[in-house]
């Protein structure tokens, strides 16, 4: 968002050409020059740091959690498909009660089908005195949120992806494999439905 400007310019030019936008962000912007953005952006993966104001103030130094969650709400009610991602740090936003605050939030402001990643930290620039997080602490994560309803939730930098597989919500058909950065579709029909049972899944095809 540094680079809003070139973000306005460049994505108006992408969709006059064909082309689709997608925006990785810390979601941190105004209301105005984000309006400018919701006929521009196609799809948004928006970083929540940590789910408390603390965090943003002491760590990140732009605290702004609040306006984050708003402007995450504006961007899907705007026909913007949003995915939220949490890179959760040992000791530091991993607190069990503070996921699961994040997922209900997620499930009762936005959808219970907003795909949430959990990615795993490790030690780098300023915090290379912060140990990687524990591979449980990420899979933890993942259970606590699709406890809470969650129907699309990732993970993220583990050393395996069998768990990130999109199945059908009906029948359990696996719908998209993903092994690292290779994807294959499996039983996703043209019409974005389950190729076993019919069900229509949220994925664009």
């Amino acid at each position: 968002m540094i680079n809003f400007e070139w973000i306005r310019d460049t994505g108006k030019l992408a969709h006059e050409n064909g082309f689709g936008n997608i925006l990785v962000s810390n979601g941190l912007i105004n209301e105005k020059p984000l309006e400018e953005l919701f006929n521009i952006i196609d799809a948004a993966n928006i970083d929540i740091k940590a789910f408390t104001e603390e965090f943003y103030k002491d760590v990140t130094t732009f605290p702004g959690l609040n306006q984050i969650k708003e402007n995450a709400i504006k961007m899907r009610e705007n026909d913007i498909h949003v995915e939220l991602t949490m890179l959760l740090i040992p000791e530091h936003n991993d607190n069990p009660s503070e996921i699961r605050q994040f997922a209900e939030w997620v499930n009762d402001s936005m959808s219970d089908r907003v795909p949430v990643h959990f990615s795993r930290f490790y030690p780098h620039y300023k915090m290379q005195h912060v140990p990687p997080t524990p591979v449980e602490t990420i899979l933890n994560a993942k259970k606590i949120a699709e406890a809470v309803g969650l129907k699309y939730v990732y993970t993220g930098n583990l050393p395996f992806s069998e768990i990130n597989t999109t199945q059908c919500l009906n029948c359990e058909s696996v719908l998209v494999d993903r092994t690292g950065y290779h994807i294959k579709k499996k039983e996703l029909s043209k019409d974005s439905k389950c190729s076993k049972c019919g069900e229509k899944s949220d994925i664009a095809v």
